[in-house]
């Protein structure tokens, strides 16, 4: 009996520890603005705002200088977008750029806290309304995995502009008029859609024809071709020594299931070959 009891106890306290957290911070305003931002909460539970505290950073991570003083924010629970959330705000105009402080709820007899710092973006005029985007804090950016992810995090949490992308995509497109048709001819698989990813303009030839620079032989009586385009075939059909020479012309075809084959001038026979560059 007391087995059970202590487990029935356990699972309500686990219960209550999962009923409450503190997730990422947004804050909607500006330098020389009315402070104002929200801290959604986790929680199925009546929060009261006097369970809530704020306690600003002793050492701050992000400077002791123009830090906002949080105890004199105004706090609130309200719901929005049907989620809990704390909102922090000031009645008077904030020229603080800066916050770092630490939240602590009091709740179910145990105390959840969470530290939040970062910057509060700069002000900037605009001739036209806009609608703003919330920054969110810096230590949000830190629970991310993906690194791509953390530092477009970091770069909006501190109002970073996006880069711009126009000289990026003049170089991919100058790159694309620059492609050689031949150079898609024998590649496969990702291979090929590596550089079809580059261009859409470029059609991949069904036939080759061009001359040997150089014969090397990777096994006995199988050679490795050089051609004059650059290219490197590797014959996988065994050959005599000297069946290959340099200048001579070969024609390389497709063949069935992404196969390659490989003809001599004035000869019937095919050969299996793969490309190796």
């Amino acid at each position: 009996m007391n087995k059970k009891i202590l487990i029935i106890l356990f699972g309500i306290l686990s219960m209550h520890l999962k009923t409450l957290e503190l997730e990422k911070m947004s804050v909607f305003s500006s330098t020389n603005e009315n402070f104002y931002a929200t801290i959604t909460l986790s929680t199925e539970d009546q929060i009261r705002i006097q369970q809530i505290s704020l306690e600003n950073s002793k050492q701050s991570l992000v400077g002791n200088d123009n830090l906002i003083d949080v105890t004199l924010l105004k706090k609130e629970i309200k719901e929005i977008n049907g989620r809990t959330s704390i909102v922090l705000s000031s009645e008077n105009i904030i020229s603080n750029n800066r916050y770092d402080f630490r939240i602590v709820v009091n709740h179910n007899g145990r105390s959840i806290n969470s530290r939040y710092f970062g910057f509060v973006p700069e002000t900037q005029k605009r001739m036209t309304r806009i609608v703003k985007q919330p920054v969110n804090d810096l230590s949000s950016c830190l629970n991310l995995e993906d690194p791509q992810a953390r530092l477009d995090c970091y770069d909006r949490s501190l109002s970073r502009p996006a880069q711009d992308k126009k000289i990026t995509n003049q170089v991919v497109k100058n790159k694309e008029i620059e492609l050689d048709e031949e150079d898609l001819f024998g590649k496969r698989g990702s291979d090929l859609e590596e550089v079809i990813a580059k261009t859409q303009k470029i059609q991949i030839p069904n036939q080759l024809t061009t001359t040997i620079t150089l014969v090397k032989r990777y096994a006995p009586d199988k050679y490795i071709l050089t051609l004059s385009n650059g290219q490197k075939w590797r014959v996988l059909d065994a050959t005599r020594k000297g069946f290959f020479k340099v200048d001579q012309s070969v024609s390389i075809t497709k063949g069935i299931l992404g196969s390659y084959n490989l003809n001599l001038a004035n000869q019937n026979r095919k050969l299996k070959v793969k490309r190796e560059k």
